[in-house]
């Protein structure tokens, strides 16, 4: 049975599974490499212990394991990452092949719903048209790897199953597809301090990516800082980027 759900006006087909449980009677819990289980809701301890700890500058697999227990009925499914990098390889062991694993420029709203929708795709994810894997995957990175790289985006995600909050992925898209840049940024001025950890292979790349350091790559940029790039002899200039605005139900209800 196919289903039309609506986020900020775009149209994404999901598959919903006869009899599936109610978002309201499930709980949904996250575990690393055989780790502990952590409920979504505890994201930003799960994100300091299982996911920043394990970037480093080697090519290890490791796996991200989503369960969703119902009333005594239990799903789970698997990421397949790297530690280099954090970057997602596999769903559910799907290996995604390039036009999945680049975000792609789709609207799509980041919430609770979006979420538990993505959980139920992931469990089918070789069945998912294109599209759906895309957003599905944008989804999936959102919670984990960006939620580990950018403590802006640990905020948000932390709001998402706390408070109920959304935000639009398209305003958070200039930062996720700058943390290699704002990581050269942050060494070259020594601003890679405290509960930092880094992979990458030719580039040093930090998590987390703090507000600090964020607030002072646009300032730099907006004076003319120019970011070496690509073949690590032109310089660039870059524009300074947007954080997402929170849409929680209180600032909803006075809108």
């Amino acid at each position: 049975m196919r289903y039309l759900l609506a986020f900020a006006g775009l149209l994404l087909p999901l598959i919903l599974l006869p009899g599936q449980a109610a978002a309201s009677q499930c709980s949904y819990l996250l575990t690393a490499g055989g780790s502990e289980t952590y409920p979504v809701e505890d994201i930003s301890a799960f994100v300091e212990q299982e996911m920043r700890q394990r970037l480093n500058r080697s090519r290890q697999h490791f796996n991200v394991e989503f369960i969703r227990r119902c009333d005594g009925d239990e799903a789970r499914f698997q990421l397949e990452l790297l530690t280099e990098n954090l970057y997602i390889l596999g769903i559910n062991g799907h290996t995604l092949p390039e036009d999945i694993v680049r975000y792609s420029d789709e609207p799509l709203t980041i919430s609770r719903e979006r979420f538990e929708a993505s959980f139920e795709n992931a469990l089918w994810f070789g069945s998912l048209s294109r599209r759906q894997k895309q957003a599905t995957l944008k989804i999936l990175a959102f919670v984990i790897s960006e939620t580990a790289r950018f403590s802006d985006v640990e905020t948000a995600v932390n709001n998402v199953f706390t408070k109920n909050c959304l935000y639009e992925w398209q305003e958070y898209a200039s930062l996720l597809r700058r943390w290699k840049t704002m990581s050269i940024f942050a060494n070259s001025r020594g601003l890679a301090y405290g509960n930092q950890y880094v992979g990458g292979s030719r580039a040093f790349l930090l998590a987390p990516i703090t507000p600090e350091i964020v607030s002072e790559y646009n300032q730099s940029v907006s004076q003319g800082w120019e970011v070496i790039r690509y073949d690590y002899d032109q310089r660039e200039t870059d524009q300074p980027v947007q954080i997402g605005k929170a849409y929680c139900p209180a600032n909803l209800a006075e809108s």
